[in-house]
C-alpha cells in the first residue's frame, strides 16, 4: 500500500534537511527553541480533489488531488539582515523543491509542483523573530485501491 501524500510530505522534510544553514527540521511540530533556529517546519496543510474528474466513475477510481502543505521558515536575528536572511532561505527552498527529481516523480506528469506564495510574521522583542510560511500546490494521483 502506498500513500503518495505521505511520501510527498516526507520528501519535503528531506529536502528541507538538505538546506544549508538550517539547524532543525520537523513535521507538524512548532515548539522550537531559540538555539535551534533557523528551523523549517513542514505542516500538513489542506488537500482538495479536482472536481473536473468525471463524476460517473467508480468510487475507487484514481482522482487528481492537490495538496497544499505549508512550509514554515523560522529565524531569530537581532540585526538588520533578518529580511535578507528570510529571503535567502525562501529562495533556496523554492529552488530545491522545484528541482527535486524524487518529488517530481511523485506528482502528476512530473510537473505537478506549483509555488503558490507566502505569508510572513515578524515579532519584536529583545531580538527579532521572523516566521515565513511558504505554500506549494502539489498535484498527485490518489488511488484509493492502493491505500
Amino acid at each position: 500500500m502506498t500513500d503518495i501524500r505521505e511520501e510527498i510530505l516526507e520528501r519535503l522534510k528531506e529536502i528541507a534537511e538538505e538546506l544549508e544553514g538550517i539547524k532543525r527540521v520537523e513535521r507538524d511540530f512548532i515548539a522550537i527553541s531559540e538555539d535551534e533556529l533557523p528551523a523549517v517546519i513542514i505542516l500538513e496543510g489542506d488537500e482538495e480533489a479536482d472536481e473536473g474528474d468525471p463524476v460517473g466513475r467508480p468510487t475507487t477510481s484514481p482522482r487528481r488531488v492537490t495538496m497544499t502543505p505549508e512550509i514554515r521558515i523560522m529565524v531569530r536575528n537581532n540585526s538588520a539582515d533578518i529580511g535578507p536572511q528570510l529571503s535567502a532561505f525562501r529562495a533556496a527552498l523554492i529552488k530545491a523543491i522545484a528541482a527535486d527529481a524524487a518529488l517530481k516523480a511523485l506528482v502528476i506528469n512530473g510537473v505537478g509542483i506549483r509555488y503558490r506564495g507566502l505569508a510572513t510574521a515578524l515579532a519584536r522583542g529583545r531580538t527579532m523573530d521572523a516566521d515565513m510560511g511558504l505554500v506549494f500546490g502539489l498535484t498527485y494521483v490518489l488511488k484509493p485501491d492502493e491505500l
